[in-house]
């Protein structure tokens, strides 16, 4: 059907948005010092600055691949407990990574930060996304209702 596909191009566009600006600078860091240099960071340069091993790259990517998955797969099921298990599970991983990499973008020790164009396109792209999911959910929830009741 006509909406559908458009549902399935936006949410195309939400994900490829967040891919797109991911090596783009984030966040612009500055030293304490008033005559400090600034330092601009990708996603993958924040990441990797605040987790010191490679499972917090891991997690993230598990997490984006969550996202993709979720994203395209679940409407394809047949079974409404398993699109609405899934959806929930799009839910919940685009929602942490969301919050994961604003976190991670803000926090800093001392350093004052200030996010880049990049990162909200991104984070806009990602709660977005997370707002689908949670549409998706009530509205197979009420299609599971009506058919009990009729």
């Amino acid at each position: 059907s006509r909406p559908r596909s458009r549902l399935f191009l936006l949410r195309l566009a939400f994900l490829a948005i967040f891919v797109g600006v991911s090596p783009f600078p984030w966040v612009e860091a500055r030293g304490c010092a008033p005559d400090s240099p600034t330092h601009e960071l990708s996603l993958i340069d924040v990441a990797s600055e605040m987790l010191d091993d490679t499972t917090g790259l891991i997690v993230i990517a598990v997490l984006c691949l969550v996202v993709a998955i979720t994203t395209f797969a679940v409407p394809f099921l047949r079974h409404s407990g398993w699109r609405i298990f899934g959806y929930l599970t799009g839910l919940a991983s685009t929602a942490f990574l969301a919050w994961t990499l604003f976190v991670l973008a803000s926090f800093s020790l001392g350093a004052p930060r200030s996010f880049r164009p990049a990162a909200v396109a991104g984070l806009v792209a990602l709660v977005a996304l997370a707002l689908d999911n949670l549409v998706r959910v009530a509205m197979e929830i009420r299609a599971v209702i009506r058919r009990r009741r009729g």
